[in-house]
């Protein structure tokens, strides 16, 4: 997901080239934030130049203490939300 969004983003805002930071929302079991950056980690050096010189720092946060990670969430539910044949109202606008 990490090297999809930095491939996206590179084709979208081509007049940007830093790096991109990743916030990822903290889970409540904690061991799942320490696979999540793990396979973060893992997956970097495999991956071509253009795209893991772009991957920054992962790090974890709360959704009350980073707000946009409230619609990553609301997202998200949509997402689910569709894919189970739910109402989302989000989706629909």
């Amino acid at each position: 997901m990490a090297s999809l969004a930095v491939e996206i983003s590179g084709k979208q805002f081509r007049d940007h080239n830093g790096r991109i930071a990743f916030v990822l929302d903290t889970e409540s079991n904690g061991s799942l934030d320490v696979d999540a950056k793990g396979q973060y980690e893992h997956a970097r050096p495999t991956l071509p130049e253009h795209i893991s010189g772009r991957m920054g720092p992962i790090t974890f946060d709360t959704d009350l203490a980073f707000p946009l990670l409230q619609v990553a969430d609301l997202l998200a539910w949509s997402a689910r939300a569709e894919s189970e044949n739910l109402p989302s109202p989000v989706l629909d606008v």
